[in-house]
Parts: structure tokens; sequence; C-alpha cells
């Protein structure tokens, strides 16, 4: 319809101009004639019909002339755009040529590279689905590699989002661990950009479902993290329990000497507890000398009174309650956890009610252990040992008991703008 307008447009500016032309031509020669004005009017009535034929006849052969352009070629310029449009949504379309050579031949151009282009889709396309089949692949392969390890074993992308993890991880971190979402809600943030900063280390942390061994290790290139899970077992418990039985077997066997010395007259025997007596005697310095390995590691000071109130609960029954000020939320403090445990557990055999309270102080985390009002309480060597491992130390004060452990600020996440 608009090239209508356009071409009847055009049909009636032509008109104009040219009428326009010879009326001002004609005024313009008989100018100062008015006998000649008179006698071309006359004329002029006389061959009205003629001159509107000629008008008409003019009229056709500029239309003629026009509608090629306007109703022609533009028309089909117009439609073949349109048509063309068509293409980038259905790939498979094709134009059909049609009005002039030159817009014939630009349909064929264009239905040419339409082709090459879907041709090169459909390569893309195959391509893709190739790496596609293959990742999957290899993501199945790497997932059936990683559910038979022992340790908990997440990938995530750089963001914290969870790509892969294995049976043991989920175990370890509960029903909140799955694809797509991230480690950020289930372990603290502060440790998680400290151990980004320390790959080849492991932390201590309180997750979801207990305490655990934390380590990230970065892939190549950012492209991800890989999180290292295991539950934090005792692992100065055998060692402790092996010692103590020791420590039992040596005393029976003085006690076995001691008597054997004083009922055994022979010259001979004599001698064979004299050897005795100096084996157990090697055995006693030897047994001195062995304490259990040290495993002191840095814990957030929330996850380390959470530990600690779970120890006691688990080893002497009572269930301590637990404060820490704000401004010791989020501390690193460096501890034994498993010594530290066993020593406040030994410090409260007799204990009913206690409360523990963790402040921050001067690199320090203060922790003190309170009784009820009017109970002593007692430093066991053990408590003071598990303080000294980690570098700090332990006091008692009437019927509270002080630890001070070395602490520092824990690494945040950057704030995003």
């Amino acid at each position: 319809m608009k090239e209508v307008f356009r071409f009847l447009g055009a049909l009636l500016l032509g008109l104009l101009l040219v009428g326009g032309t010879a009326a001002l031509g004609i005024v313009l020669l008989l100018q100062g004639e008015e006998s000649l004005t008179r006698e071309l009017l006359r004329l002029a009535q006389a061959k009205a019909t003629l001159l509107f034929f000629v008008g008409f006849l003019f009229l056709l052969v500029l239309g003629s002339l026009l509608y090629p352009v306007f109703l022609g070629y533009l028309a089909a310029t117009r439609a073949l755009g349109q048509e063309a449009e068509v293409i980038l949504s259905n790939p498979g379309h094709r134009l059909r040529p049609r009005g002039p050579l030159e817009l014939q031949t630009l349909a064929r151009l264009i239905n040419r590279l339409a082709q090459e282009k879907e041709a090169l889709e459909r390569e893309v396309a195959a391509r893709v689905a190739e790496a596609k089949a293959l990742l999957e692949e290899e993501r199945k392969k790497l997932a059936l590699l990683i559910a038979h390890l022992p340790q908990g074993v997440v990938l995530a992308n750089p963001r914290g989002q969870v790509l892969l993890y294995n049976p043991a991880a989920r175990e370890l971190l509960g029903e909140g661990l799955g694809v797509g979402k991230s480690l950020l809600g289930l372990l603290d943030r502060g440790l998680w950009v400290h151990a980004l900063n320390l790959p080849e280390a492991r932390f201590l942390t309180q997750g979801p479902r207990g305490a655990l061994w934390l380590q990230v290790v970065p892939l190549e290139g950012e492209k991800g993290h890989l999180v290292l899970l295991e539950g934090a077992k005792e692992e100065g418990a055998l060692d402790g329990r092996l010692l103590h039985r020791l420590r039992d077997k040596l005393a029976g066997l003085k006690a076995l000497v001691e008597v054997l010395d004083l009922e055994v007259q022979s010259p001979h025997l004599q001698s064979l507890l004299r050897t005795a007596r100096a084996t157990a005697e090697e055995l006693s310095q030897l047994i001195a000398s062995w304490k259990p390995k040290a495993q002191a590691a840095e814990v957030l000071a929330e996850d380390l009174l959470s530990l600690l109130a779970q120890t006691l609960e688990r080893e002497v029954g009572i269930t301590p309650g637990f404060s820490l000020e704000e401004e010791a939320k989020g501390l690193l403090v460096l501890a034994d956890t498993y010594v530290l445990a066993r020593g406040l557990a030994e410090a409260l055999q007799e204990v009913e009610e206690a409360f523990l309270e963790g402040r921050r102080e001067d690199g320090f985390l203060h922790l003190t252990l309170t009784l009820q009002e009017g109970r002593g309480i007692r430093l066991p060597p053990l408590l003071e040992e598990a303080a000294g491992r980690s570098g700090g130390s332990a006091w008692g004060e009437a019927s509270r008991l002080h630890l001070l452990l070395p602490a520092r600020e824990a690494p945040r996440l950057p704030t995003q703008e």
C-alpha cells in the first residue's frame, strides 16, 4: 500500500512539474500580447477535447515510466527484505526469486549464503554435541573414580558452586550438598578464603554433621577448586590408648619384679630378676620419652567451642554452656583439639555443671572454664601440655580454669559492590 501512495505522489509531482513549467512558459511568452492571448484562449476552447486527450496521453506515458520504479523495483525490494528476515529465525527458509533481474540475482545470492550458514550451524552443532558427549563421558569416569575414594571430594567452580561430589562428601556435609549449590553456605567463608591461600595445608572446621578436616586445592587456570574433606577422627586416641596400656603393663611388671625379689633366694634367679628390673627401668624411660604426636591445627573460635562441648558431653556426660564474645568470632585459633578436649574432660571428671567462655585478648583466645560456686578445680598436666603444644598457656584459679591459645584474624571475602 505504501508503494501505491508513493507512485501516486510521484505521478502528481510529475504532472505539476510538467504542467507548471508549460504554463509558466506560456505566461512569459504572452506577456504584453493581449491579442495573441485572446487568440490562444479561443484556440484552446476550440481544441479542448484534443488538449485533454494529449494530457491524458501524457499521464499514461508518465505513469508507465514511474510504475516499474515504484510498484515494481521498490515493492520487490521491500518484499525481498521482509522475506530475508524470515531466514534469521528459520534457517531452512529460501527466497523465491522475483522482480527485476538484479533482485533475482540478489535473492539467489542470499539463498546461497543462507545454505552455507545452515551447513555451518549443523557442523557446529555436531561438534558441540560431540564435545558434550566426550565431556559427559569424562565426567562419568571422574565421578566413578572419586566415588570409591575414602575422602570426601568436591569439585567446585571459582564461585564455590558444586560441580561434582562423591558419596563421602555427601555424608560429611549432609543434604545441603548438591550440584549447583554453593559450598559457602555449608562452610565458613573466612576459613574458605584462608584455605585457598594455603592449598598445602588442611584446617579443622565444624561442618553440618560434625567436625571435619578441610583442604582446598585450586585448579590450573582459575577453573575452579578441588575440595578435600575428611572426618575429624581422634587421631591421637590410638597412640594415647596404646601408651596407657604400656604404662599399665609396665606397672604390673615392676610389681611382679618387686614381689619375686622378696620371694626368690636362688642366685641364678636373682640374676634374672636384675635383668628384668633393668629392662623395666629401660622401658619406663622409653615410655616417659614417648608422647603422642601433636595434632595442632587452626580452627575457628566458634567451631573450637562447639567441638570442646561435644567432646565433654561424650566423655564425661555433661553439656557445658558456652559463649563467645562478638570480637572473638572469626578468629583462627591454633590448638590440638584432641589433647585439649581430653585435658578438659580429665578436669571435669566429677563435675556436673560448667560454663565455657571465650574472648579475644591481644593475639590470643582466652578461654575460661567456670564451675559451680565453691567448687575447686585442679589443672591436669594433660591440659597444660595441650596449651603448650600450640604456644599457649593454662592456669587454675579457684573454681576457674584459664587457657590462652594463639589466635589471629581469619581472612574475609572481599565485599562485592
